[in-house]
């Protein structure tokens, strides 16, 4: 794309030294190469503006910025937004760039505080069940229409250009559905990293609240999910219970479906049955919440193509859980069950569902908390811990900037020692260890947090993790 065409997409003032043709944006100096645009973004710690030199020393042609800088305009070509959103422009100029891929496949968008991943790849897969080919771009997995494969991505919604690129991919390669996940930050008015995009249908899974760090309260993280409602051109899909369906029903109106969850009759770790219609339907999960995320899913699925809800159901049984999300592992006699719950609310649900499948046994809960993330939910995680578990162990959890013992410390506030065992192991592994020596034969071990996440974050290093492996590995030494 040629930088005036570029210019007049994004508006602003251009300042042009040579109309170059824009090949690859990029908000990251070192990965500027000849024919790309810079964008400068102002980063919570670290300014843009600053590496705008490094860009052009790297070939950018265009920067993208909010300020003028006259000293550099002999070297490149500036678009200047002043006052206005980078990381929008960004957004923009990828769709642009990448011939607006969302008007060309129907793009499905979910979003929530819980269950949006899993509520992804079941949408996903019954779209292939159903004879629909669709790619899928969430916090786990990507599918461009080559292929299930790991996200390389670290953010649940990457950056605008990773999201249009693989959307892109995957109308090129004949798909007609595009699953994606959508987080708060990306559909927030700050981030808008899905500008540009449009849906064909939407679902809202639970809604509680997090990333208060970065909303600053409870009303404006629910305006930022609802974001993807207004630019939803279909059904919005939301449960009657949702503290977001007011709101909704302000947006949608007729184009509002209200859910109920269907009842349960039967239920073991191998998964449930429920009714409809007079009919049992099997889904291989065990979980309440896994029943109104695949639920959420057969609706959408149902109404998109515009078929009975009843052939949808039939493929229920065959569905896979996306990596980390109610993982089972059945070792010594033990369960240990990997998951990726963070929140209270997940933690409530996950454990009163477990102790539905397994009355007797002691229940222990290994987690943490991130860090520089909301650290309001922590008391509450421990709370709903204590409601639940015998022994509860506090570890790491990409504490970044922060200490883990503060960490925990912050979660063990809503722990009553007196009501459960409490330990607090700041590495990971070595809690791991701990929780399997701890164990009995008919115990569950709850693993959470993590998931499938493939490195634990902290300021300055990653460490390397696989989950399953390190459980793995810790009966092995205890035995």
């Amino acid at each position: 794309m040629l930088i005036t065409r570029l210019a007049r997409q994004l508006g602003g003032t251009l300042h042009l030294r040579r109309d170059d043709d824009i090949t690859v944006l990029c908000h990251d100096s070192r990965s500027c190469t000849p024919g790309s645009a810079y964008f400068s973004f102002h980063g919570l710690h670290v300014d843009g503006d600053g590496f705008i030199a490094d860009a052009i020393s790297h070939g950018a042609s265009l920067i993208v910025s909010d300020a003028r800088h006259e000293d550099l305009e002999d070297l490149a070509s500036f678009i200047v937004l002043e006052g206005g959103n980078i990381r929008r422009a960004y957004a923009l100029a990828s769709d642009a760039l990448f011939d607006h891929p969302s008007g060309r496949t129907e793009v499905i968008g979910v979003t929530g505080t819980d269950g949006k991943t899993s509520t992804c790849h079941y949408i996903h897969q019954l779209l292939g069940m159903c004879g629909h080919r669709a790619g899928l771009l969430s916090t786990t997995s990507v599918d461009d229409g080559t292929g299930l494969v790991p996200s390389p991505y670290h953010n649940t919604t990457p950056e605008a250009y990773d999201v249009y690129r693989t959307m892109a991919k995957a109308c090129g390669n004949g798909l007609e559905h595009f699953v994606l996940e959508c987080s708060s930050h990306a559909l927030s008015a700050t981030y808008d990293r899905l500008a540009g995009c449009g849906y064909v249908a939407s679902c809202f899974t639970r809604i509680t609240s997090e990333h208060l760090e970065f909303h600053r309260s409870r009303d404006e993280y629910f305006e930022a999910k609802l974001n993807l409602a207004r630019h939803t051109h279909g059904p919005v899909f939301v449960y009657e219970d949702s503290p977001v369906l007011e709101r909704l029903e302000g947006i949608k109106g007729q184009d509002l479906v209200t859910l109920k969850c269907p009842q349960v009759i039967r239920r073991d770790m191998d998964g449930l049955v429920f009714m409809h219609d007079g009919k049992s339907h099997a889904l291989p999960f065990f979980s309440d919440f896994a029943l109104e995320n695949a639920w959420m899913a057969a609706c959408l699925v149902s109404r998109l193509l515009q078929i009975p809800l009843e052939t949808v159901l039939q493929h229920l049984e065959k569905l896979d859980n996306p990596p980390g999300r109610q993982e089972i592992m059945t070792i010594g006699g033990r369960t240990v069950v990997i998951d990726f719950a963070h929140t209270p609310d997940a933690f409530d649900r996950l454990m009163t569902s477990i102790r539905l499948v397994h009355p007797s046994g002691s229940l222990i809960a290994l987690f943490g908390a991130s860090g520089d993330r909301d650290a309001g939910k922590r008391r509450g995680m421990g709370q709903a811990a204590m409601r639940h578990c015998q022994t509860i162990i506090l570890t790491e959890d990409d504490p970044r900037s922060e200490d883990v013992y503060d960490i925990c410390a912050d979660i063990a506030r809503g722990i009553d020692p007196g009501r459960c065992s409490l330990y607090t192991i700041p590495h990971r592994e070595d809690a791991i260890r701990q929780a399997v020596r701890l164990s009995k034969p008919g115990d569950v071990v709850l693993l959470l947090g993590i998931g499938c996440q493939r490195t634990i974050d902290h300021l300055t290093f990653q460490i390397p993790w696989n989950e399953k492996a390190a459980v793995e590995k810790a009966f092995r030494e205890v035995e």
